[in-house]
């Protein structure tokens, strides 16, 4: 198109500047051959007759010659045969069919030029002011003989100008040649490409084959290794751009240009090409790596969420011990309550009969002091009374011990409870953690499954193309 363009630019400068030159090399590219001039001359002629009979009627047909003469020597040769042509009236059919098998033969630039001159020269022929009917007829055989010179200098002339156009013709025809070998050049460049990238993509889409082709490995005591080395830990999940930039492409274009096989103008768009191929293998391999740590990042997470659950279980045996041995306080606890009430039982059943003794005393002392016989009566009574009051002090003192014993129980129970409690309190932070745990495996699993799903719709896509 853009040919074209500057093609029609050219020839429109060339009809503005020489009118003569453009009617001749629209007439020698509808004929392409040299006699088509003269046919174009007759048909002139024959266009003239045409119509000084329309015209002047029979009257005016003796003076044809000299009209013929007197009209070259006013008008120009080139814009009077575009006015005899263009009223001369030809079968519409035979016209185009012998029109159409002349620009059939014509090559594509003067296709081009063709109608372009038409167009330009009928719009001149148009706007020339010619009357024919005016023309004064001056008939003379030397003025006949100098309008074929004339003629002939003016084909000289032309043929000369249409050898150049030829010559401009060859030249881009030459130029687009050189255009479709550089654009096949480059198809067959990007076909080439195109098929390594779909090859590489099936590849990435077999796992054993897709660590091969990345350089992956598995090396006893480190795991998995990469081409460069790096351990799975120090993998990165970014692109790295920088690799991007390899010589390999620059010595390729190098050794391609010293062949023959890339031209300057093709070492930047096979440099881009190249550019674009090997980022789309980096990021596939990328992309492996990234399922690769993926892999690994949820191993680890299930052996936590294992190790979570048994310390769980672990928490949960111990929780059912500390429960028995709290039933077991409780019921100590009881038992030692019920012992409790039976000794106040006891102690409010002695110091009753010790108030009954002391009034009794006090009856004895009263009649101690009335009947002085009965001192041997009374001196064993006072040594009752004197084992009485051994006996309730060491009741005290049992007393005294039982209360300290139910204060240990109390404060032994009390510590029990807040262990209880305690526990209670780690057994809920020990289920929220596994609850968090199963989230985040959940999360894993869903972006293992993205992940997957996205290098499936790669492989589908790569095949695809």
């Amino acid at each position: 198109m853009e040919i074209a363009e500057q093609q029609e630019g050219v020839v429109s400068i060339a009809i503005a500047n020489n009118k003569d030159t453009a009617l001749a090399i629209l007439l020698l590219i509808d004929s392409y051959q040299y006699d088509t001039l003269s046919e174009s001359m007759k048909c002139t002629d024959r266009g003239r007759e045409a119509t000084e009979m329309s015209t002047f009627g029979g009257s005016r047909r003796k003076t044809r010659q000299q009209g013929n003469a007197s009209s070259s020597a006013k008008i120009p040769l080139s814009i009077s045969a575009a006015v005899s042509i263009k009223r001369k009236r030809v079968p519409l059919g035979t016209a185009r069919s012998n029109s159409d098998q002349r620009r059939s033969s014509l090559p594509i630039q003067a296709r081009l030029i063709y109608p372009i001159l038409s167009s330009s020269l009928l719009g001149m022929a148009a706007n020339e002011d010619i009357d024919i009917p005016a023309l004064k007829p001056q008939p003379s055989q030397t003025d006949e003989k100098q309008d074929m010179q004339r003629n002939q200098s003016q084909l000289d002339v032309l043929q000369e100008k249409v050898m150049e156009v030829k010559a401009c013709i060859q030249g881009s025809e030459e130029d687009a040649r050189k255009e479709l070998d550089v654009l096949w050049r480059r198809v067959k460049t990007t076909a080439t490409l195109l098929t390594y990238l779909k090859s590489k993509a099936r590849i990435m889409a077999v796992p054993h084959l897709a660590h091969t082709s990345c350089g992956i490995k598995q090396l006893e005591g480190v795991g998995l290794v990469d081409k460069n080395g790096i351990p799975l830990s120090g993998w990165s999940k970014n692109v790295d751009v920088s690799s991007f930039d390899s010589p390999d492409e620059e010595s390729w274009i190098v050794m391609n240009r010293q062949h023959g096989l890339v031209d300057e103008h093709d070492a930047a768009y096979i440099g881009e090409m190249l550019k674009s191929i090997q980022m789309v293998a980096d990021v596939m391999e990328t992309l492996v790596k990234r399922v690769l740590l993926a892999e690994s990042e949820t191993t680890i997470e299930k052996e936590k969420v294992t190790l979570g659950q048994e310390e769980i279980q672990r928490k949960s045996a111990q929780l059912a011990n500390m429960s028995m041995k709290l039933e077991e306080m409780e019921r100590f606890a009881l038992g030692t309550n019920s012992i409790l009430n039976e000794m106040r039982q006891r102690v409010e059943d002695l110091v009753e009969e010790t108030t009954r003794q002391r009034q009794r005393a006090a009856e004895n002392e009263q009649e101690l002091s009335r009947v002085k016989r009965d001192f041997e009566s009374l001196k064993s009574y006072v040594s009752s009374l004197i084992s009485v009051r051994e006996t309730l002090l060491s009741s005290e003192k049992q007393f005294q011990s039982i209360e300290k014993l139910f204060e240990r129980l109390v404060e032994k129970t009390t510590q029990l409870e807040g262990e209880k409690m305690q526990k209670e309190a780690e057994v809920r932070k020990l289920m929220e953690e596994n609850v968090r745990l199963s989230s985040l495996l959940d999360k894993k699993e869903a972006q293992l499954l993205a992940l997957n799903e996205q290098c499936k719709v790669m492989a589908l896509n790569a095949s695809n193309m």
